[in-house]
């Protein structure tokens, strides 16, 4: 009974520490409101490269990411999520989105001025989080509509991390994407946030050390 007790505790001590402890924002775009907002196509797919900040650690493990978005008016609502590394093939000398790291097709989503739509691990992904193997990422997205009009707030310059001024875009004929500048906003940078901590392996230790000490007090007091 005593030892299916520490299974459980050393479960639960792994997972408070892969999902919680020193966990820090590795890139930030959500203060500095630009007070202006980018409307999505139908079934356009379009994307923000962002680099991640010098709080990156090493061998991290994303647990959560969130953007903002807007709709106004919109009927069958709807958006396609993707978070992508910077590894496709070039377009003009420029690595395209390529791998895709985490993806939600079909989300549902409400009129609104404005919300956050937050993905974490244990809930949207697993537990541990999702390991990212480079610092360059495109999170992608796709709004379906019928009516009305919908979109990504717009927010610059980072707090942690940078991105571009410019964005992506997916050409659905040429099957391909495309560098665009917006003319009007100058700069195209969405509300995001993204969440790491180190590889868990880091923690399993520390953990795992602790209750190891845990034990041999035990075994200390009981001789």
């Amino acid at each position: 009974m005593r030892a299916s007790a520490l299974r459980i505790l050393t479960v639960i001590l792994l997972g408070s520490a892969i999902t919680q402890a020193h966990a820090v924002y590795v890139y930030d775009n959500t203060i500095n409101d630009q007070v202006s907002r980018l409307s999505a196509v139908d079934n356009l797919k379009f994307g923000d490269e962002v680099t991640l900040g010098a709080n990156y650690p090493a061998n991290p493990m994303m647990t959560h990411f969130e953007f903002e978005y807007w709709a106004i008016n919109t009927t069958d609502l709807t958006v396609d999520v993707e978070l992508r590394l910077n590894d496709g093939t070039p377009n003009n000398g420029y690595a395209t989105p390529g791998t895709i790291l985490y993806s939600y097709y079909g989300c549902a989503l409400s009129d609104t001025e404005r919300s956050t739509l937050n993905f974490d691990a244990g809930l949207d992904f697993a537990p541990s989080g999702i390991y990212l193997p480079g610092d360059t990422l495109t999170l992608c997205l796709t709004f379906h509509f019928t009516t009305g009009s919908a979109g990504v707030d717009l927010y610059d310059p980072p707090t942690e991390g940078s991105s571009y001024i410019d964005y992506w875009q997916y050409d659905n004929f040429g099957n391909i994407w495309q560098l665009t500048t917006n003319n009007v906003f100058g700069t195209v940078n969405f509300g995001m946030r993204i969440e790491a901590v180190p590889e868990p392996s880091v923690f399993a230790l520390f953990a795992l050390g602790g209750l190891g000490a845990f034990g041999l007090r035990r075994l200390l007091r009981r001789s």
